[in-house]
């Protein structure tokens, strides 16, 4: 295995133009064991193992065989490390699980959105989350009937990058399911007897936006992998963006300033969550043909990195985006398309 710095991964990212990236995360409910990836293609596949400690400082290269099984032992020093692993193979070409203590944790890739799980056969459930945006997270947890009413709810506020098993309290009682959502970007977990089960229900986060924006997605050339969503104001802008919709032999790259937050507008629409980035555009400032190195990236690229890309460079110009279509403020408020 080789072991990088995470700016290392950046430019490979770019120079393959993979657009799209599947980050398999898995309950770390103990402090030591074994992490198995399953290459579920019969070609040899490469993934890269991310350690978070808090946040992002490196990513090791992992090749896996044909149809192989890759086994390597895992342990963390502190509630505050954590490891993650990132596919760039496509959501269908590998299986990810943590082994310890008997227990089997399956990795899954949900970031959010409202996320449903059945009650669990533990003598008191227990929920593993994790916040996944880099300032505290409100996390609120709904427990339901069989005919998914609400009868309770709770609410817990994780630290940036914090993770946390969260135990229902007893006296909650008559419950079938629970839903998980978050004001930020967050995964959670059911945890079992036998290790942990993802949600058997996953649908988007509504939010508030302006109806009085415009608002764009934009997307990888070939339209397979991670979006965003932009959102403006400016007639200037919103004519330019048309255009590109119109005639999309005009080929230009979009330039904007970004923030720190989703804004409740910037979704991945590729995510059957359809969830929000941990950044968004605050500003569009031009379509051109060529673009800096600096401002370069891909959406997920500065998710890993927000608090700095915000900094520096301080904006974005992905070269291999463009204006892919124009959608409605109901849209983007529901995160269901509408056809």
């Amino acid at each position: 295995m080789k072991t990088h710095q995470f700016i290392i991964l950046l430019p490979l990212m770019l120079l393959t133009s993979i657009s799209g990236a599947e980050i398999l995360r898995w309950p770390q409910a103990c402090n030591a064991g074994e992490l198995q990836i399953t290459n579920l293609k019969d070609v040899g596949l490469r993934v890269w193992l991310q350690k978070f400690q808090p946040t992002l400082i490196s990513e090791t290269e992992i090749n896996i065989k044909p149809s192989g099984i890759h086994k390597l032992y895992l342990k963390t020093s502190s509630s505050r490390e954590r490891f993650n692993i990132m596919n760039l193979n496509g959501s269908d070409a590998i299986a990810v699980q943590f082994m310890c203590s008997t227990k089997v944790y399956r990795a899954h890739s949900f970031e959010g959105g409202n996320l449903t799980y059945r009650k669990s056969d533990l003598p008191q459930s227990q929920i593993w989350l994790q916040n996944l945006y880099t300032g505290n997270n409100l996390i609120t947890v709904e427990y339901q009937n069989r005919r998914f009413e609400k009868i309770a709810s709770s609410s817990i506020t994780l630290a940036a990058l914090g993770q946390y098993s969260y135990k229902v309290p007893l006296q909650f009682e008559n419950w079938a399911y629970v839903k998980i959502s978050a004001k930020q970007r967050f995964a959670a977990h059911n945890l079992t007897s036998v290790g942990s089960d993802g949600p058997f229900m996953v649908n988007p986060q509504a939010s508030n936006v302006d109806v009085k924006a415009s608002y764009f997605v934009v997307a990888p050339r070939s339209q397979v992998g991670d979006s965003y969503t932009v959102k403006t104001t400016s007639p200037e802008m919103i004519q330019l963006a048309r255009d590109q919709i119109a005639n999309p032999s005009l080929e230009k790259i979009l330039f904007a300033k970004i923030q720190k937050n989703g804004g409740g507008f910037n979704r991945n629409w590729s995510k059957l969550e359809k969830s929000f980035w941990s950044w968004s555009v605050s500003e569009i400032t031009n379509f051109a043909d060529v673009g800096s190195t600096a401002c370069n990236g891909v959406p997920q690229a500065v998710e890993d990195r927000v608090d700095t890309w915000v900094k520096n460079p301080g904006q974005i110009c992905f070269w291999n985006y463009r204006i892919l279509k124009e959608i409605s403020a109901d849209e983007v408020a529901s995160g269901i398309p509408i056809q």
